[in-house]
């Protein structure tokens, strides 16, 4: 097949009318078409970014997988983290570390994004920092645990799953966020020697690597120069918690929080903190200049009115229990800032 056969220029027909109302910036609404036909209409209607959102999850996988088997290239498919509001960490961080793999897809320039609605509406990092170790190539090793802990790793004895890394004598392992499997890297002195994949379930040596994309397994940054302030803002308001027993665990809540920022770097549960963090921003931000394409606009609608009632009922409810503070409903972009992003 010739490359790139499906484009606007060889459908021809409503699909260059289309293009061309898209370049011009007209918006333009498509109906009566099926999934298929939609899909290859995303991967074919402009040259540039275009993001792709849908009403849930599933739709945005399966809608992922047939415009990147139209377009014949990367697709990051953006999901939701499992839970924005909780001072915890998750028992599973699958969620969080698909959306990280996907968040530095597009920092990297992948051109075609899915996403369905509740990932847009969950606050961004403004980056998604990774440390690349390539073959052959010099870093400092002694400096390289306190890397890792600072892109929200977690050393152990043992490598068991995705954002651990273990340290045996000059030899790395670690399972970084977004691979398939972990990987091995031998080091001599300072320099990369080999990097070695290898299935974390068999053992199995997979083909070597010429490098490896570590990507970091936290999504919120806190800056040693904003510790100070952000402990403020859980101080200050501490005194708003009327009922006793919502003061006391909001007490412990920041208590817990401030020994963590004084300790600095990354840790579990810093995502709570996330809407006082400067370095956090909106999809839109992220994404830069994008054309947008909506798949059944009611339906994504609907699944934003359900989800910031939801967010806001919830929210509520874990504030009498003195589980969250005022800054935490942040954790959703403003309902108006949202929509005015997506007109």
């Amino acid at each position: 097949m010739p490359k790139d056969f499906f484009n606007a220029h060889n459908l021809g027909g409503d699909c260059l009318a289309l293009e061309n109302d898209l370049r011009l910036g007209t918006p333009t609404a498509v109906f009566g078409v099926s999934d298929a036909y939609k899909a290859l209409l995303a991967a074919t209607c402009a040259p540039g970014r275009v993001v792709y959102v849908t009403d849930s999850a599933p739709n945005a996988a399966r809608m992922a997988a047939e415009i990147g088997a139209f377009a014949g290239e990367e697709v990051a498919l953006l999901c939701a983290k499992d839970e924005v509001l909780l001072c915890k960490e998750a028992v599973s961080k699958d969620a969080l570390f698909r959306r990280l793999a996907a968040l530095r897809q597009i920092r990297k320039g992948t051109r075609l994004i899915v996403a369905d609605v509740e990932s847009l509406l969950q606050i961004f990092p403004d980056d998604v920092p990774a440390l690349c170790l390539c073959e052959g190539e010099e870093v400092d090793f002694s400096a390289l645990p306190r890397l890792l802990v600072g892109l929200g790793y977690t050393r152990a004895g043992a490598v068991e799953d995705a954002g651990m890394f273990a340290l045996r004598g000059d030899i790395l392992d670690i399972f970084p966020v977004g691979a398939e499997n972990p990987v091995r890297v031998d080091f001599f002195g300072d320099t990369v020697e080999k990097i070695k994949p290898y299935n974390f379930i068999s053992g199995e040596r997979l083909p070597l690597l010429p490098a490896a994309d570590i990507v970091a397994a936290t999504d919120a940054m806190v800056e040693a120069d904003e510790a100070g302030a952000v402990k403020d803002a859980l101080f200050s308001e501490l005194s708003s918690f009327k009922d006793p027993k919502a003061y006391e665990r909001a007490q412990s809540i920041a208590g817990e929080l401030a020994a963590k920022l004084d300790e600095g770097g990354a840790f579990g549960g810093a995502a709570y903190l996330m809407p006082l963090l400067r370095g956090s921003t909106d999809f839109r931000t992220f994404f830069g200049d994008a054309l947008f394409v909506f798949d059944e606009c009611k339906l994504i609608y609907d699944k934003m009115d359900a989800l910031y009632k939801e967010h806001e009922e919830r929210y509520a409810g874990l504030r009498r229990g003195g589980e969250v503070f005022s800054f935490c409903r942040g954790q959703y972009m403003p309902r108006e800032s949202f929509l005015q992003a997506l007109s």
